[in-house]
C-alpha cells in the first residue's frame, strides 16, 4: 500500500470513528436522562433520606406508586450504560487502529524524505 491508500484508509476510519462518537455521545445523554428522572422520583417518593445505596433506592422505588415510571428509566438506564460502555471499546479500538496507520505513514515519509536526502547527496558527490 502506498501513502495514498493509508490516507484513504485513515479518512474511512475516521469516518466511522466519528459515527461511533456521535453513538457514544447519544447513549450518554439517555444515561444522564435516565439516571436525572430516577433522582427525581428517589427525592418525590421520599427515599431519599434512606441510607441505602443508589441501586438499592431503585429496588424500593419499585416498591412505590411511581413503579411503572422507575421501570421504564430503570430499563433506559442500564441499556443505555451498555451502549455507551460498548461503545467505549469500539472507541478506544479505532483510536488505537488510527494510531497504527499514522505510525505507518510517517514511517513511509520519513524514509522517503531520508531517501530523498540521499539521492541529493549522491548527485552532489558526483
Amino acid at each position: 500500500m502506498d501513502s495514498l491508500d493509508y490516507s484513504q484508509e485513515l479518512r474511512q476510519i475516521a469516518k466511522e470513528f466519528k459515527q461511533f462518537a456521535f453513538d457514544y455521545k447519544r447513549a450518554r445523554a439517555l444515561y444522564a436522562e435516565a439516571l436525572n428522572n430516577l433522582t427525581s422520583l428517589i427525592y418525590i417518593t421520599g427515599l431519599h433520606s434512606d441510607k441505602a445505596s443508589f441501586e438499592n433506592k431503585l429496588t424500593k422505588l419499585l416498591a412505590t406508586d411511581q413503579a411503572e415510571a422507575a421501570q421504564e428509566f430503570i430499563e433506559q438506564l442500564n441499556s443505555s450504560r451498555a451502549e455507551y460502555k460498548g461503545l467505549e471499546m469500539v472507541l478506544e479500538s479505532y483510536k488505537a487502529q488510527i494510531s497504527a496507520i499514522q505510525s505507518v505513514i510517517k514511517y513511509n515519509l520519513t524514509a522517503e524524505v531520508n531517501t530523498n536526502i540521499v539521492n541529493k547527496y549522491e548527485r552532489n558527490i558526483l
